[in-house]
């Protein structure tokens, strides 16, 4: 279903609350991050707060009590520049991946714990995350080589499943768990050893950039696309045409948005 873009209007004005917790947050003679919120790319709500990644920054508001708060290297992050962001209900912590792969972990108490293992790791192949997907306590890193397992509540990598394609989302249903690559939907039986390349197969040759699992059905979203996905056969059959730049789920709904609509 169509909408108007109100979406566009509340983030404008949650925008403005932060830049003026901002500019009354740092005491004088002490140091202040300088941060940009122009271009929001992401909100994930969890614990009571929504959470905004904006031009590479994080900011909280808490619409209980209308306080904001802003993240920042100086004061209690890891690094500069976040790709991205995902919160694990059942970890009750936001997961954030920056651009060079570090990770920090913040918890309801605005504590951070940081996970430097994927960052520092040396790899051969393209590092890029793409995308994160929840499930349970954990929280899938999609790659330009596959899938990363993360353990939000421990913070530290389960496991790596090198598919050795460009990734861009995953969803575990009836049994198997399917990755949306650049080749195609792949998917696995999620009894055999997921790390072993030679358990995925092609499901369908259809490019979906994002995978979410509902009411018993699994999706597929694309370029202009949306299918529901036989999980036994990997036949699909198109549902409608949606254009977005962004996929969200937001319980028992998913929110396709891009441009001027939200869907």
């Amino acid at each position: 279903m169509r909408k108007t873009f109100l979406s566009s209007l509340i983030l404008a004005l949650l925008l403005l609350a932060a830049a003026a917790g901002r500019a009354a947050a740092a005491p004088v003679g002490s140091w202040r991050a300088l941060q940009s919120f122009a271009d929001i790319s992401r909100i994930e709500m969890g614990g009571g707060r929504v959470f905004v990644l904006a031009s590479g920054n994080i900011y909280s508001y808490n619409p209980n009590d209308g306080e904001v708060l802003t993240y920042s290297k100086v004061e209690t992050m890891s690094d500069n520049g976040v790709a991205h962001i995902a919160w694990n209900a059942t970890a009750k912590r936001l997961m954030a991946v920056y651009s060079n792969g570090d990770i920090d972990f913040i918890d309801q108490s605005d504590r951070v714990t940081n996970l430097s293992d994927y960052y520092t790791k040396t790899l051969t192949t393209d590092k890029t995350v793409n995308a994160l997907d929840v499930e349970g306590k954990w929280v899938y890193m999609c790659t330009a080589f596959g899938l990363v397992k993360v353990n939000a509540a421990a913070a530290e990598i389960a496991d790596t499943y090198n598919l050795g394609r460009n990734t861009f989302g995953m969803a575990s249903a009836g049994g198997m768990m399917f990755a949306a690559t650049a080749d195609g939907l792949y998917g696995a039986s999620l009894a055999d050893n997921l790390t072993d390349k030679g358990v995925w197969t092609r499901k369908n040759a259809r490019a979906y950039s994002r995978l979410f699992y509902m009411n018993g059905r699994l999706y597929g979203a694309g370029n202009g696309f949306l299918d529901v996905i036989d999980t036994s056969t990997g036949a699909f059959t198109q549902l409608g045409n949606v254009t977005f730049s962004d996929l969200q789920r937001l319980s028992d709904h998913v929110v396709l948005s891009g441009g001027d609509r939200t869907y």
